[in-house]
């Protein structure tokens, strides 16, 4: 990170510049997970940047994959403000190919819009960030492969010429005008003048980090590869979550009246228990079982073999959870029963020892029969009985 203060077109400017190693860069091998870190980087410049810059060596479908992912959950991080990021590209050693860059952009940018729409609630990418071709910009080689006056012949020995590489005469003046075109773009009136993230150094750096914690913690979608994987998972969640309405709901309903004719019988026993759970097991198996068959009918077999696992795993975490349920439904229900059975059978004995003591003793005066279920006695007599 480095910040700097600045006079530019007669205006007083604070610049703060994040840096991260080049997209896709070759220090992958020296850092884990490297496109995850990339996609990280990506959201952070998207949600706290007046401009991004993509600085990678030429557009690839893995820079269009990183750009899809990073901004598929913008809307749904709470520390977005209302900054609406200028995208620019930096293209390396692409002077000479123009014309297939700006295919490969237009591609891109047709990509990111198709995405944004995939979104559920119809987000629209302009209302997200600006992305637009006069913001790519095609550098020269840093570094020419011939010969020049400075260099002469004679001072490279036979052999070793393939070796040597020097500097671009144009390409100090080339990266002055990519450095006045950047300024001009972060000034290009937008949302982001009236985003209160940029009214000073220390807020803003405040605000980064908060949202670096929340991507840190909320980022676990960032794994996908690109969007299309993104948009399969957001179908087959979709699809499972659709069976607690219909396959799960029915489930519920059968195992719940199960329940209630179990629980009702007139005198409980272990036999009643295992019965009960011998039944839910055979009939959670039948249901998970038919459910993950409907869903492999209606998934497309072209989704990625590991969503399609991940379908059926959370369908069966969910027969899962709801056998838990019903079971503990179940045994509170089971418990109030034979609570209720013991109170009723408690009852009918005392009744009957009180019946009998009445019978015996008919002749018995008042002052006896206190006598008779007095507190002393009354323990003994009816332990007796």
């Amino acid at each position: 990170m480095s910040y700097r203060h600045t006079f530019y077109k007669e205006k007083e400017l604070d610049v703060l510049i994040i840096d991260s190693e080049g997209m896709g860069s070759t220090a992958a091998k020296y850092i884990s997970r490297r496109t995850d870190f990339d996609k990280k980087m990506t959201l952070l410049g998207l949600m706290c940047s007046q401009i991004l810059i993509v600085n990678t060596k030429g557009l690839t479908r893995d820079i269009s994959d990183t750009l899809e992912v990073s901004s598929y959950h913008l809307d749904a991080l709470s520390n977005r403000d209302s900054n609406k990021p200028r995208v620019c590209f930096v293209l390396r050693d692409m002077k000479d190919a123009k014309k297939a860059q700006q295919d490969t952009f237009s591609n891109i940018r047709g990509s990111l819009k198709m995405m944004f729409n995939e979104i559920p609630g119809c987000y629209e990418m302009d209302d997200f960030m600006i992305v637009e071709e006069r913001d790519v910009h095609l550098l020269e080689n840093a570094f020419a492969c011939s010969f020049d006056d400075f260099y002469p012949q004679s001072m490279i020995t036979d052999g070793e010429s393939e070796n040597f590489h020097y500097p671009a005469e144009t390409f100090p003046i080339k990266i002055s005008k990519l450095r006045k075109e950047l300024l001009d773009s972060a000034l290009i009136p937008s949302e982001n003048h009236r985003s209160q993230i940029f009214k000073n150094v220390y807020g803003f750096i405040t605000h980064m980090q908060a949202v670096w914690k929340e991507i840190d913690v909320r980022g676990s979608f960032l794994h996908f590869k690109d969007s299309k994987t993104i948009l399969q998972w957001s179908a087959m969640k979709k699809l499972v979550h659709g069976y607690g309405e219909t396959k799960i709901k029915s489930y519920k309903e059968n195992a719940s009246n199960f329940i209630r004719e179990q629980t009702s019988k007139e005198q409980w026993n272990e036999d009643i228990d295992t019965a009960f759970e011998r039944n839910l097991t055979q009939e959670t198996d039948r249901w998970c079982t038919e459910t993950i068959a409907d869903f492999k009918e209606k998934i497309s077999n072209q989704y990625e073999p590991q969503i399609i696992d991940e379908g059926e795993n959370n369908i069966k975490a969910a027969f899962a959870a709801e056998k838990r349920k019903l079971k503990a439904i179940y045994a509170k229900r089971q418990r109030e029963s034979k609570e209720s059975w013991l109170i009723k059978s408690a009852t009918m004995r005392i009744g009957e020892t009180v019946g009998k003591i009445f019978r015996e003793h008919k002749d018995k005066t008042p002052e006896e029969f206190r006598n008779i279920f007095s507190d002393s006695k009354r323990e003994e007599l009816f332990r007796k009985r």
